[in-house]
């Protein structure tokens, strides 16, 4: 069975806004919904503003199985009808905007973590260049050797993990 959709009428100035189907995970409507953008607000904008203008005016609110939900769509107005794609449009802008900036600081931390690990290859390969001169320098040639290429490894295993 469909959920029922739900709108917030005001009779007196016969205006509605559509809160939709109510979601349970996120306990609350989906909010206006864009036919040109086929997607939901997802929020409570045109909820709030609704209620802004109507404070203190008589408010009900009926869900799609009432025959009085289909007589308010087909004679009320609906509330800010005309804003609502151009809302959706800068919702959908804004998270593009937001993936973009997450796709470029993760791009950054990469060239970073690029530029490190090719400093970290020049330290190791200058300590694989030096000569012990005892067998203690030896020891510790050593130690820097194998510290050095640990952390190329777990450098390596970030840098991959990154570009997955």
């Amino acid at each position: 069975m469909k959920k029922p959709s739900f709108i917030l009428v005001n009779e007196e100035t016969k205006t509605f806004t559509n809160l939709n189907e109510f979601d349970e995970k996120k306990k609350r409507f989906k909010g206006e919904y864009s036919l040109l953008h086929n997607q939901y607000s997802d929020d409570h904008v045109f909820l709030s503003l609704f209620l802004k203008e109507n404070q203190e005016k008589p408010l009900m609110v009926f869900n799609s199985q009432n025959q009085q939900y289909r007589n308010v769509l087909a004679h009320y107005n609906r509330f800010l009808e005309n804003d609502i794609p151009k809302y959706i449009e800068e919702k959908i802008q804004q998270k593009h905007s937001f993936e973009k900036d997450v796709q470029m600081d993760r791009n950054l931390g990469q060239l970073q973590l690029s530029i490190v690990q090719q400093m970290v290859e020049k330290q190791l390969e200058s300590v694989r260049n030096q000569t012990a001169e005892t067998a203690s320098d030896h020891q510790v040639l050593l130690g820097k050797e194998l510290s050095l290429q640990w952390v190329l490894h777990m450098m390596n295993d970030v840098i991959h993990k990154g570009n997955l």
